[in-house]
């Protein structure tokens, strides 16, 4: 269920501002985010072209230099290095310092909305595993089954480290898998049913299984909120997108394929045929859900 927690949090352990004595905590929840959020943004580069994750070392990707350890400081190395490769000068990818200021957000967010230091762990978890799937269906339309395996089992650790009673696990975890299973159902029978009608596929093959993991951690009202968060979100970005598409048309040269903005420049969509990622949308939508109480791990 929701929670008041603005009205509560002149009493909690966190909630607290910037200069009080907890600063600490937000301070490393911010540091360790930065650092996953390095890698979130690495990985999304890479799994869009072709590339291994979890065993190659950092390297630039233009010249495929091998980055030292000074360069590899999230945000900071950004700054220093003026955006650009150290040897060959090549802009750096500006997903890279994104996803370092997401993941930094991520824990920042976090801290201040948990209860407890435990809420705090589980919505970071949950958060900074959001982050890679939906950074890499953002960048390349592409959610990574291994990463979505590694968010289902990870939900988990929300019974195991509940302080409840034997007979109270069963019902949580029966709560996660009524969530799982509505999250799938909710994406999957839509997709059959336009894959029976229009004969062809409408969605991604990965995202009912990515939104039945979320519906473990987030349980049945969670996922019912994050859809029509996600629904709401990708109707908006498609109305925005038509009208700049129909703006564009209107000053495009019509014997290019290219389209024109106003000042003559190019413009980069990164939409194949104007889609929209689900994953990408059903990602934020989900830890904003979890932020605003509606999850298991914060009803316990």
């Amino acid at each position: 269920m929701g929670r008041g927690r603005a009205l509560s949090y002149a009493t909690d352990d966190f909630g607290m501002p910037f200069w009080s004595p907890h600063w600490p905590v937000y301070l490393a929840f911010a540091v360790v985010g930065a650092v996953i959020g390095s890698f979130a943004g690495a990985a999304a580069i890479r799994m869009a072209r072709g590339e291994g994750v979890a065993f190659e070392r950092s390297h630039c990707d233009s010249c495929g230099r091998v980055l030292g350890v000074a360069e590899l400081v999230p945000l900071l190395s950004f700054i220093l290095l003026r955006g650009a490769c150290r040897e060959c000068g090549a802009r750096i990818d500006r997903w890279q310092p994104f996803a370092e200021i997401v993941g930094t957000g991520i824990g920042l967010v976090a801290v201040w909305a948990a209860g407890d230091l435990r809420e705090a762990v589980l919505l970071t978890i949950f958060g900074w595993q959001l982050l890679v799937l939906g950074l890499s269906d953002a960048r390349s339309f592409h959610l990574p089954p291994v990463a979505i395996a590694v968010l289902a089992l990870c939900a988990a650790i929300v019974p195991i480290s509940a302080p409840l009673g034997a007979n109270d696990v069963l019902p949580l975890s029966l709560q996660q898998a009524m969530g799982g299973s509505l999250g799938f159902l909710m994406l999957a029978v839509p997709a059959l049913a336009y894959r029976a009608v229009r004969k062809a596929e409408g969605m991604g093959s990965a995202d009912p299984a990515l939104f039945a993991a979320i519906g473990l951690w987030l349980g049945p009202l969670g996922v019912c909120i994050t859809l029509l968060l996600a629904a709401g979100s990708g109707i908006a970005l498609a109305l925005a997108w038509r009208r700049l598409r129909a703006g564009n048309d209107a000053v495009a040269d019509p014997e290019s394929e290219s389209v024109a903005n106003e000042s003559g420049k190019e413009v980069e969509t990164g939409l194949p045929d104007g889609a929209l990622p689900l994953g990408a949308l059903l990602c934020p939508c989900a830890f904003l859900t979890a932020v605003a109480g509606f999850s298991t791990f914060s009803a316990v």
